[in-house]
């Protein structure tokens, strides 16, 4: 995707993510989930690159006494790259387009699941978890990933529009899928390490609020490893 066939592409990825194919949905998940990697790989990396200053890093070997002003003064710029880093994430299109994707069509499959859910209970028959929630779950935590750590991201998005309440039932009813299990306890540990100034909100709703964490605790993954 590049320059003015992006909005081109956009489009297409949403008819047949709107479509009633669920195999096509599902490739399409995969097919996004690609992309948000690809865009890991590169575009952050070239962004990574052109805002470092070696110049810095030289003075800094050669400056004897200096060097706790200078490594201060690197710190500081660090965090103002770091910034801008995260400003160009949020002004991407890749990151605008994924967002609409997560709250006008990925909520609502989330819905749907949930529906069937009760509907089954209801009539006391089993429904399978398929592979077209599988790639929607997986899709979700890779955006909630590396979309994350500034002002409503995806993981703010998530919460606003309540997918975690409907996730816990989805759970609840599906408490041995190990896949499930533990791709929702890496989507809890990206927001735990989103370094977002709203993450205490984030868990003080997932804990008081749902019983997502709870759950998680007694049937995910005994432990949840988080970068410091």
């Amino acid at each position: 995707l590049s320059g003015s066939n992006d909005q081109e592409s956009f489009e297409i990825i949403t008819s047949f993510l709107v479509s009633d194919d669920a195999d096509c949905k599902r490739n399409v998940y995969d097919l996004l989930k690609l992309m948000i990697q690809n865009y890991e790989m590169h575009e952050r990396f070239e962004k990574r690159i052109n805002i470092d200053n070696f110049e810095d890093e030289e003075l800094m070997t050669h400056s004897g006494s200096g060097s706790g002003i200078l490594t201060k003064a690197k710190n500081h710029k660090d965090q103002k790259n770091k910034i801008g880093l995260l400003k160009d994430i949020q002004e991407s299109d890749l990151f605008q387009f994924i967002r609409v994707v997560v709250k006008e069509i990925t909520s609502q499959e989330i819905e749907t699941k949930f529906d069937q859910i009760n509907s089954a209970k209801q009539s006391n028959t089993a429904l399978p978890l398929g592979n077209l929630f599988i790639s929607v779950i997986e899709f979700i935590e890779k955006s909630s990933s590396i979309f994350s750590g500034f002002y409503n991201d995806i993981n703010q998005t998530l919460i606003d529009k309540d997918i975690f309440n409907y996730i816990f039932e989805i759970l609840e009813y599906y408490p041995n899928s190990d896949i499930l299990n533990q791709t929702i306890t890496k989507l809890f540990s990206n927001i735990m390490r989103s370094k977002n100034d709203d993450v205490p909100e984030m868990l003080k709703y997932l804990l008081e609020d749902t019983k997502l964490i709870p759950f998680l605790i007694k049937n995910g993954p005994k432990c949840i490893m988080i970068d410091s």
